[in-house]
């Protein structure tokens, strides 16, 4: 059995442990461990110690404790110069006795002298801050007027002690009023801002200007514009037109509009307003509105080409009111707008007779060629409708354009346009006057530079249309002749053409040169044109 045993241990020796003690390597390892904290420990001291010293003002500056004021030093008493001390002389021992305070809380300084001729004064005492300068024993806080005549005062009160109690930067003097910081140095001065006048005496003082809100800007803006827009409506008033007709049941029927006029001018008798023609052009009666009062009207001259009427009324019939408020138009000059120039719109320019709009001058690219001559067109931002006319204002109170609806074309046709003032007041002036109007009788369009350089030309307009029976067709002139020269003059541009032709009567005649090609060969011809008139009311 026991040898069985033995068998049996023998086949489990491979798995058995030997068990050796290691008592002696756990404590160096503890010993080690420890040793390495406390290493640690002292590297991370020094390391802590040395950012705190660096950290320090840096710190205190961030947290504001860096320029704090000592506390004030504890008052107490100092002797006067010249006492002796107890046992020098055999007196008794003389101590400083405050005392009491004059009315008011003022503190009189000693003035005599003692008997060795030193003068107790406070200039010559020696006392620590915060010591009555007096000598004589009272305690005054810090800033406290170096005369001791003063009241107590916080610091920064006046010297001289002499005024009531002020905030710090109040008048040094201390004889004016409380005042805020910067007030005047001499305190006489009232309670002011700060930027008062030095001096304090309250002479050439710069009071500052507040500060406008936006809000207040923009209605500064609006009033002004309000301002310009009445002056200009003592120019403008308002035109009723009546259009009689018959309906498919034969019954009569009138119709009435209103549009504006522009008072051009007036006469002893007469006052003279222009209008659109298309308008009145239909117009079975036309009248002057005044107050819901209609007073007849009648057509003077009209330009179809231009799109302008003048109207005249009896100024008898109008009531003396309204002729003391009229006022002739001034026209001032489209050439000189720019794109961005502010305008106003006036008359109704939104159909509604009497309204207003305001905006820019968008665009001024568009030339619109008529008989005889182009005009100017510029584009604005203001409210564009079918049934809207009226005038475009610039800010110095002048028409510079009138509001078109019939001489719009492509990107026009959407949005506001107007009729530049500066070549229609020649226009309107003939037609006011009653002047006959030249007719030629042809419309075309300015050649560009390079096209009359291919074909060895220095000047010329291109003739797009001759208008049956004018006096251009009479003469012979056809589509697609260049026009060169006027009675020898060169012609650059269709507006230049105009100008001529407005130095001629109806009735003369005026030699044209003309560039023409005929089966690919160009030749220059010369015609001779017989003047006519334009068409006027009759």
């Amino acid at each position: 059995m026991e040898q069985k045993d033995q068998v049996e241990n023998k086949e489990y020796q491979f798995i058995r442990e030997k068990v050796v003690s290691r008592r002696k390597s756990r404590i160096k390892k503890m010993v080690w461990s420890f040793g390495f904290t406390v290493f640690l420990a002292a590297v991370f001291g020094i390391v802590a110690r040395a950012v705190f010293l660096c950290a320090d003002k840096p710190l205190k500056h961030l947290l504001g404790f860096e320029g704090e004021l000592s506390p004030t030093p504890t008052p107490h008493e100092t002797p006067t110069k010249g006492v002796t001390p107890s046992g020098s002389t055999g007196e008794p021992e003389r101590t400083n006795t405050p005392k009491p305070p004059t009315p008011g809380g003022i503190l009189t300084p000693e003035a005599t002298s003692t008997p060795g001729g030193t003068p107790t004064g406070a200039e010559n005492l020696e006392t620590p801050t915060g010591v009555d300068p007096s000598g004589e024993g009272e305690s005054v806080p810090t800033g406290v007027s170096p005369s001791g005549e003063g009241e107590n005062v916080p610091t920064g009160a006046s010297p001289s002690g002499e005024g009531e109690n002020v905030p710090t930067g109040a008048s040094p003097s201390g004889t004016g009023e409380n005042v805020p910081t910067g007030a005047s140095p001499s305190g006489t001065g009232e309670n002011v801002p700060t930027g008062i006048d030095p001096s304090g005496t309250g002479s050439g003082t710069i009071t500052p200007t507040p500060e406008i809100s936006f809000a207040e800007q923009y209605g500064e803006l609006f009033s002004g514009l309000q301002k310009i827009a009445h002056e200009v409506q003592h120019s403008l008033v308002t035109i009723t037109v009546s259009v009689n007709g018959i309906d498919w049941l034969d019954n009569p029927y009138e119709t009435e509009s209103q549009t504006t006029g522009v008072v051009i001018g007036q006469t002893a008798e007469e006052l003279l307003l222009l209008v659109n023609l298309d308008r009145v052009q239909s117009a079975s009666r036309i009248s002057l509105t005044v107050d819901r009062e209609d007073y007849e009207a009648q057509l003077l001259n009209y330009d179809r080409d231009y799109n302008i009427a003048v109207v005249r009324t009896n100024k008898e019939e109008l009531p003396e009111s309204f002729l003391s408020g009229v006022k002739v138009a001034v026209f001032g000059e489209s050439a000189t707008l720019a794109v961005g120039t502010p305008i106003l719109a006036l008359g109704n320019p939104n159909g509604y007779v009497g309204s207003m709009d305001f905006g820019v001058v968008t665009s001024r690219q568009s030339v619109y060629y008529i008989t005889d001559n182009s005009v100017d067109l510029f584009n604005t931002s203001t409210i564009d409708s079918e049934d809207g006319d009226g005038v475009i204002v610039n800010f110095s109170g002048e028409i510079v354009g009138i509001i078109t609806r019939t001489m719009k074309a492509g990107f026009d046709e959407s949005i506001c346009t107007a009729v530049g003032i500066t070549k229609l007041k020649r226009v309107i002036e003939r037609l006011a006057a009653g002047q006959k109007q030249v007719y030629f009788g042809v419309r075309g369009d300015d050649v560009p530079r390079e096209a009359l350089n291919e074909k060895g030309l220095s000047s010329g307009i291109y003739v797009m249309e001759v208008e049956t029976d004018s006096p251009a067709f009479k003469a012979g002139i056809k589509t697609g002749d260049i026009i060169t020269k006027v009675d020898n003059n060169f012609v650059y541009t269709f507006s230049g053409f105009n100008s001529i032709l407005n130095l001629r009567e109806p009735g003369m005649a005026m030699k044209v040169t003309l560039w023409r090609t005929v089966r690919m060969k160009a030749e220059e011809i010369e015609v001779t044109v017989k003047l006519g008139e334009r068409n006027k009311a009759d």
